[in-house]
């Protein structure tokens, strides 16, 4: 079972690092669908991961039980948020200008946003914008990431292999 948890958690994180690469180095998180499409894609790669691993413990001798099956997805899960996470913080380490690129859009956006407000004076928006911009950076902060991607990755494999193995049990069963 092991070799299974490492050879999917590996390839998929692997798939899954890869997209991060791609979504940060051509700077897809500047457009909204496309950032939504990585999003989704990213999701697909976990379920289709905890999927296959649980398909693969159906084809073993002893056959599936609930807890080896939810066991050995959520280890998988956490590989490729592993991955993924090492993939983030090295893009954010090794390409200072896509975290500064993230950082200026963030700015402007926040710029514009305050703008059409009439009741805060030049000095005030100044505040504001240096305020929204700090807790924008320390949201894209490697930690801040692997948090929300180890949690979204393991909900997502607790989800896809409960639901597997309870569609595989009840057709083995009925």
């Amino acid at each position: 079972m092991i070799g299974r948890i490492l050879l999917y958690g590996l390839a998929f994180g692997s798939a899954s690092a890869a997209l991060t690469y791609v979504h940060f180095v051509n700077a897809l998180y500047a457009d909204r669908q496309m950032a939504a499409i990585s999003i989704f894609v990213g999701v697909l790669i976990v379920g289709i991961a905890a999927f296959m691993f649980v398909k693969s413990l159906s084809h073993s001798e002893e056959g599936v039980k609930m807890g080896k099956a939810l066991f050995g997805t959520l280890c998988v899960g956490l590989i490729i948020s592993v991955c993924t996470i090492i993939c983030y913080g090295t893009v954010l380490g090794s390409m200072p200008e896509v975290k500064e690129d993230m950082l200026s859009r963030t700015e402007s956006a926040i710029k514009i946003k305050l703008a059409d407000e009439q009741d805060i004076t030049s000095e005030e928006k100044t505040v504001k914008v240096a305020e929204m911009v700090k807790t924008y950076e320390a949201n894209i902060s490697t930690g801040n990431f692997g948090k929300i991607q180890l949690m979204t990755n393991l909900s997502i494999c607790m989800v896809v292999s409960l639901i597997t193995f309870l569609y595989q049990y009840r057709h083995t069963i009925g």
